[in-house]
């Protein structure tokens, strides 16, 4: 899935983070279809699990500096994503990073993200805007 212009929040590192953990889902979808690449599917994985924990991490500061009422909720949803990706490496550990394993990951990477973006971001995107606008 490409960028769709109805995901951005109007906050732009945000939206730039989000592009770019867009694209990274997308990486591992074109590699996982070619059975010669497994060391760029670690890879991009490793980069993947990083780039979520400081994109959070972004998130959770914006949350705070704007006093989010809902900065809880929305850390709870990261700390569960976080908790996924942790259980899909042990996973991948014991089962390899068969075809179906990677297909199950994208899908459930991508899906989340979308859901994620077009809800909670959102959710916290029109709050930022009420409470910047005019400030």
């Amino acid at each position: 899935m490409s960028w769709d212009p109805s995901l951005n929040t109007g906050i732009e590192e945000v939206d730039n983070q989000h592009m770019k953990l867009l694209e990274t889902i997308e990486r591992l979808a074109e590699v996982n279809s070619r059975e010669d690449e497994r060391d760029a599917l670690e890879s991009i994985l490793v980069f993947l699990e990083g780039y979520v924990i400081n994109h959070f991490a972004t998130e959770e500061e914006l949350h705070k500096v704007y006093d989010y009422p809902k900065r809880d909720l929305h850390k709870h949803l990261h700390d569960d994503l976080i908790k996924d990706m942790e259980d899909l490496k042990v996973r991948i550990d014991e089962e390899g990073l068969s075809p179906e394993v990677m297909k199950e990951t994208n899908e459930f990477l991508m899906s989340w993200i979308i859901n994620h973006i077009s809800n909670s971001d959102m959710d916290f995107a029109g709050y930022y805007r009420s409470v910047t606008v005019g400030a």
